[in-house]
């Protein structure tokens, strides 16, 4: 393929991104602060104190359920990502058919369609006491007014706000922008083989030499020339850290199918399907309750995190999947890649009914696949490196925006200058013609 080609799939690749990456760029500026927009546009909530004596776990699921008897408490969170304590609920399934409460034999909706008609499916709570301060129906944001501004931002930014449809053209944005990236890379390398100038030909220049010119900014050229400059310059400066962004965004995307069989074939990567049984039934009344199960998660953690001398510090969450049967445990430990923790933590899977401890997994130091994954996940997410960091990542949301906005300034200026030029060659044409 020729170099003029190329430029024409960069074109129109980019042309065809532009606006989803601008929403995605200035969103995330905004979402590396996702828990401090979160806090001042809901001042009933309290942060939690990474420090706190956390409450059982037993505990808050018996006063949720107690209030709410129609309810069935799938995770506890005691610190979720807008760093506050809270409870995802749904639908009590009905004994004996392992359905939830309001569908039909022959619906065959499941739980989302049980989950769309409730009030509410998060429930805030008081981090000291465990009391319920507020409820959220994470799927409709538009009720809650400023108050959801934070979760409107989270859900525009990964899927358009259109559900599992946006998820999927996301992902696809995602690939196209990977693609794109290794395409820009290339034209901004110089000609192998440049045209002859005579005395100064650019032949006598090394390849550095050469290459020079796509790392700077014309300052003072203004115009076209410097938009250009702006586009080219920023996206070769910051070429390796975007192509981690457009990376991780396509992890994100396709983190339940896609990206997990591409990661098995190309790496030593596990996932928790792998090893976590498949039941026939799902298990809908385990054994061991909420409480026994974070006092396992936390005994477990600390038997195998003693080995590598680590030591953990506090849970992070809790869950339940019946279809698997098994609890599965966060927590926060003295060794943590993460600084905000995430969902990319020390895990432990335990079974619903013995007790026994099914899998252990960290999110780095076992498969180094798993480790890349966790990285790449972490540092999209500005989770590691302190503030210093969230703020880089801040203003790159903003260089994303910007590269799409010069981009598209390019292009309308390319388009005129074509049209331009057919026009000029018509009018030379037509006297020919009329001779």
């Amino acid at each position: 393929m020729t170099r003029s080609l190329w430029v024409v799939v960069h074109r129109w690749l980019g042309l065809f991104m532009a606006a989803f990456l601008l929403i995605a760029g200035i969103t995330g500026t905004a979402l590396c602060f996702y828990p401090e927009i979160q806090l001042a546009l809901n001042p009933k909530w309290q942060k939690v104190d990474p420090q706190h004596n956390y409450l059982d776990a037993k505990q808050i699921v018996a006063e949720v359920e107690k209030k709410y008897p129609n309810l069935s408490v799938s995770t506890v969170d005691f610190r979720g990502m807008d760093e506050v304590a809270s409870v995802r609920v749904t639908p009590k399934m009905q004994h004996g058919n392992g359905q939830r409460q309001g569908q039909g034999q022959g619906q065959g909706q499941g739980h989302n369609h049980a989950k769309a008609n409730l009030p509410f499916d998060r429930i805030i709570l008081d981090p000291k006491t465990g009391a319920i301060v507020d409820t959220v129906k994470t799927n409709d944001i538009a009720k809650g007014g400023i108050s959801r501004l934070g979760e409107f931002l989270l859900y525009l930014h990964f899927q358009l706000s259109l559900g599992k449809i946006g998820t999927l053209f996301m992902g696809i944005v995602a690939i196209i922008w990977l693609l794109d990236s290794f395409v820009n890379f290339y034209l901004t390398l110089p000609k192998l083989k440049p045209a002859q100038t005579g005395e100064d030909d650019v032949n006598h220049k090394n390849f550095w030499q050469r290459w020079s010119p796509s790392w700077k900014i014309r300052t003072k050229s203004g115009g076209y020339k410097l938009n250009f400059d702006l586009h080219r310059a920023f996206g070769l400066w910051l070429w390796a850290v975007l192509v981690i962004f457009a990376w991780s965004s396509f992890q994100f995307n396709f983190h339940m199918d896609l990206y997990p069989k591409l990661m098995k074939t190309i790496s030593d990567y596990e996932t928790t399907s792998d090893t976590l049984p498949k039941l026939k039934k799902p298990l809908m009344n385990p054994k061991i309750d909420w409480g026994q199960a974070q006092e396992l998660g936390n005994s477990y953690a600390k038997s195998e995190l003693e080995k590598i001398g680590v030591e953990p510090i506090a849970p992070v969450r809790i869950f339940y999947n019946p279809r698997s049967g098994a609890y599965y445990y966060q927590t926060t430990t003295t060794k943590d890649l993460e600084d905000r923790p995430r969902h990319h933590g020390t895990m432990v899977y335990i079974d619903g009914n013995s007790g026994k401890m099914l899998r252990f997994s960290r999110p780095t130091g076992e498969h180094w696949g798993n480790t890349l994954s966790s990285w790449t996940a972490s540092l999209h997410s500005g989770v590691v490196f302190g503030w210093a960091y969230r703020i880089f990542v801040s203003l790159l949301g903003l260089v994303v925006a910007g590269l799409s906005l010069t981009g598209f300034i390019i292009w309308i200026k390319k388009r005129g200058a074509r049209q331009t030029a057919k026009i000029r060659i018509k009018q030379k044409l037509l006297p020919a013609a009329a001779e």
